[in-house]
């Protein structure tokens, strides 16, 4: 499994407008992306796991989309994604100015265990770690991952006898209420009004 990058001595660049600081927790596969753009740039959809052959996979419409809306809002990149596996943030950020999203790169959580994600947690984490933050959005096309997982229990009579089932029902989670964006197949005009009517609503 690849190890995660060390992280550069040099400091991300933290970004303030006036007294407002905006951040946009952002997934890059299939919100940089779609389906279509991927098997497109890679002959059978799957790039090879290192950085520039992944980056060959933004699209330059999708990133310029979301530029725009990080542009007008003042907005920050905090990346959420398991390319973070594969190098780190600071060459993730140059692969995303060369594809046209230039919005400075603050930051990374969550991507790094495989399955057990975690990105959820790591976000609070780093926003309680940054209480300066005055407005923020997470962008993302999973949103199995942060939505909260609970089990319902039931009885149910059936011919007489009684039975016990369960099922996994899931619930947005009360500190990301407000503040997600989950995207279909990549970040279309849509989702760039909804990501911009909540930073810019600091």
């Amino acid at each position: 499994m690849p190890t995660v990058p060390r992280r550069s001595a040099r400091r991300m660049r933290f970004v303030r407008r006036g007294r407002q600081v905006i951040v946009a927790f952002c997934d890059i596969d299939k919100v940089l992306n779609d389906e279509a753009f991927v098997f497109a740039a890679h002959e059978d959809g799957v790039p090879f796991p290192v950085l520039s052959d992944m980056a060959s996979g933004l699209d330059p419409v999708r990133c310029a989309r979301l530029q725009r809306v990080l542009a007008a809002t003042g907005a920050a990149i905090v990346i959420v994604s398991h390319w973070r596996r594969y190098d780190a943030p600071e060459a993730i950020a140059a692969e995303f100015a060369a594809h046209g999203l230039t919005a400075p790169v603050v930051g990374a959580v969550g991507g790094t265990d495989g399955a057990r994600d975690l990105r959820a947690e790591a976000t609070r984490v780093w926003l309680a770690e940054h209480p300066g933050v005055t407005a923020w959005c997470v962008i993302d096309d999973e949103a199995y991952r942060w939505l909260r997982a609970s089990t319902v229990e039931r009885t149910e009579l059936r011919d007489g006898k009684r039975t016990y089932a369960s099922e996994t029902v899931y619930a947005m989670p009360e500190w990301l209420e407000g503040h997600a964006v989950f995207v279909r197949d990549g970040l279309d005009e849509d989702d760039a009004a909804k990501v911009a009517a909540i930073l810019g609503g600091a």
